[in-house]
């Protein structure tokens, strides 16, 4: 049997060096998208992060998965590409083929970076960003109380002594239209809004106003009042977890007297209740949105509210279920982005989408957001206004503040938009980042306009974002 010369074996080995390797290549970025998928379905999907650098890889493995795909699929067209072009010199190319395939990952990289980041309030410190603790783990920082007893319920108590004012929520009938793009000119990070879609909604309640500090107090003095609450002394303020019969839930919220960045402080010893809302000058600030309070913070505020009114709650509160929100529940939620969007862009009167929750041109005297510096400052906080905040609002159909004051939690996990139809859309089970709308004070103008996601980690609590409430009709 004939045997191939030498020079026919170099040659063949010479040919396919280079799909061997690019398949080599190929084959290591799938394990590491398979590695970093399972660290996010695992860890960051299902806990809140336990230390600022676990809040970092929050942000960082998402992407740092797309861009192992990314790399993984190039490296296959190179290795099928290698088939195809005649050999010789296969060194050269595959170096320059590599090259070209490492600008092509950073380039995406860079570019799905600057499309998955919201701006960083000015002040914010990264270490206000508190993890939770899971079962079997030490809760951060120093006790100020413990609960009187082991164990709770899976629920909010619901002791029927808190006072809170009567939500006023504005009625949403069903409703099909376009979600998403409607972007100003100029307008930053728009193709995550895009592409455009068609979604139906069905009817629905949201809040007019955002819920206030006083309103968060209310169910933290509650809570606390029932033993449901767990507060721990860091270096950067007081912390505040919930406990349950399965164990201590996310991080709900930073309050002061060290979190300067809170409108909330804590006294143990106060008699009339620990939690009050504070400004930095000293005045009470109850009337002005909550901020600092994480999505889990918000969730768990609807639960307790719910009870309070004797209404089903919405979420499944267990480090097992993922927060998951329960079917059937009848009480209060966060909107979803689709609720969101549809009840700040649509004009009631009109049924036209606008692009500011005012109308279609930008007014820096109508927002509360960097751009309206002169807006006036009544308690001195340079931050945020009252939730009844309403320049020019005259009409009582429309919600207030939903461009600009603080960022608002929305229900959905990240995902990019789908360009199929939707009823009722949700975003996926399961993920990292949750979406916020409507710009703060921090953002500006092109941050505040009605169809801009924005997103961050679920246990972020930064001084600008806070939430308003919803319902299932």
């Amino acid at each position: 049997m004939p045997h191939k010369s030498s020079e026919s074996y170099r040659n063949e080995k010479a040919r396919l060096q280079p799909p061997f390797l690019f398949a080599t290549l190929a084959t290591g970025g799938v394990a590491v998208a398979a590695f970093l998928r399972f660290i996010t379905v695992r860890y960051l999907a299902t806990n809140a992060p336990a230390s600022q650098l676990l809040s970092y890889l929050s942000h960082i493995v998402p992407i740092a998965y797309s861009c192992s795909i990314v790399f993984a699929a190039l490296c296959v067209a190179a290795a099928v590409l290698c088939f195809v072009v005649p050999t010789g010199r296969w060194k050269k190319k595959f170096l320059a083929v590599a090259v070209l395939i490492l600008v092509a990952t950073a380039w995406f990289s860079i570019s799905h970076v600057a499309q998955n980041t919201i701006p960083k309030p000015t002040g914010t410190d990264d270490s206000a960003r508190h993890g939770a603790p899971v079962n079997g783990e030490t809760l951060p920082g120093k006790t100020v109380t413990r609960p009187t007893t082991d164990t709770r319920e899976s629920d909010p108590p619901d002791s029927g002594t808190a006072s809170v004012a009567a939500i006023d929520l504005l009625a949403r009938n069903a409703a099909t239209f376009t979600l998403g793009g409607y972007a100003p000119a100029g307008a930053t990070a728009r193709n995550r809004s895009e592409p455009q879609h068609e979604v139906s909604i069905s009817t629905f309640g949201i809040s007019r106003h955002e819920t206030s500090a006083g309103e968060y107090c209310a169910f933290l003095n509650n809570a606390w009042t029932s033993g449901a609450l767990v507060a721990r002394e860091t270096e950067t303020g007081i912390t505040v977890f919930a406990t349950t019969d399965k164990g201590t839930t996310p991080l709900l919220c930073v309050v002061g007297p060290k979190q300067s960045n809170s409108l909330l402080i804590f006294d143990a010893a106060d008699t009339n209740g620990p939690f009050r809302a504070v400004s930095p000058s000293g005045e009470s600030v109850s009337n002005h949105p909550i901020t600092s309070v994480s999505w889990y913070g918000a969730a768990y505020y609807c639960n307790w509210l719910s009870l309070q009114e004797q209404l089903a709650p919405c979420y499944a509160i267990s480090p097992s279920e993922n927060w998951m929100r329960i079917r059937g529940g009848t009480g209060y939620r966060l909107p979803t982005e689709a609720e969101w969007e549809y009840a700040a862009a649509f004009d009631p009167a009109t049924g036209t989408k606008q692009t500011w929750p005012f109308g279609n041109r930008w007014d820096p005297a109508l927002a509360n957001v960097a751009d309206s510096a002169a807006l006036p400052d009544p308690t001195g906080t340079s931050r945020t206004r009252p939730v009844d905040f309403n320049p020019g609002h005259t009409d009582s159909t429309k919600p207030l503040n939903m461009a600009g004051n603080v960022w608002e939690w929305c229900q959905d996990w990240y995902s990019d938009y789908p360009k199929e139809t939707a009823q009722d859309p949700e975003g996926p089970s399961t993920g990292s980042i949750k979406i916020v709308r409507g710009g703060s004070f921090n953002t500006r103008a092109e941050s505040a306009w009605c169809a801009f996601r924005g997103i961050v980690a679920p246990t972020a609590t930064q001084p600008d974002i806070g939430f308003r409430i919803a319902i299932s009709n």
